[in-house]
């Protein structure tokens, strides 16, 4: 899968052919993050438009999540393993950034999700069994860093000292963390 250049359209490709499988559009603005279940049976993409737009594996969309007047771009997405949960988060040219978590199947807030991005960049990723969220960006005053929250109750089970993180991920077992975190 990718955001295609240019008009940014989702596009999928098959990995052994190169063939087009297909393309899919419906941001206003373009997407501009993607993400993929561990299962391949959902995509989800962020668009500058604000929303969070779900697919089937075959480019149907499933959904659309959040709302349009917020206005704000969404910088960063990322799917749960079984495609139960989407997470998106968000930044306004202010710099201002929150993050939120959906149930996919009814399209229902779960909560926010610890996210700051004063710069277009920003980290967000599901473990490999999908009980907790990593959310990253870069600093801000009062020193936010990358966190590990579990999904079902949103309480913090780790956080990186302090610093900004550019890119973080979970390790196949989901026992290791890897973050980059700025000076």
């Amino acid at each position: 899968y990718g955001v295609a250049e240019g008009n940014h359209d989702l596009r999928a490709w098959d990995a052994a052919t190169g063939d087009l499988r297909w393309a899919a559009g419906g941001h206003v603005g373009g997407a501009v993050a993607v993400a993929v279940s561990g299962d391949g049976a959902t995509v989800v993409t962020g668009g500058a438009d604000g929303l969070v737009r779900v697919f089937a594996a075959d480019g149907t969309l499933r959904r659309a999540l959040g709302d349009p007047k917020d206005g704000r771009p969404v910088t960063a997405v990322a799917v749960s393993p079984d495609g139960r949960f989407a997470a998106a988060g968000r930044r306004d040219p202010d710099g201002n950034a929150d993050g939120r978590l959906w149930r996919v199947a009814d399209a229902h807030p779960v909560r926010p999700v610890p996210f700051r991005a004063a710069a277009p960049r920003a980290a967000l990723a599901f473990s490999p069994d999908g009980r907790s969220l990593l959310t990253g960006g870069a600093p801000t005053p009062s020193g936010r860093r990358a966190v590990v929250t579990e999904v079902a109750a949103g309480e913090y089970r780790w956080r990186a000292p302090k610093g900004g993180s550019a890119a973080a991920a979970f390790g196949p077992d989901g026992r290791t963390l890897a973050v980059v975190l700025d000076a």
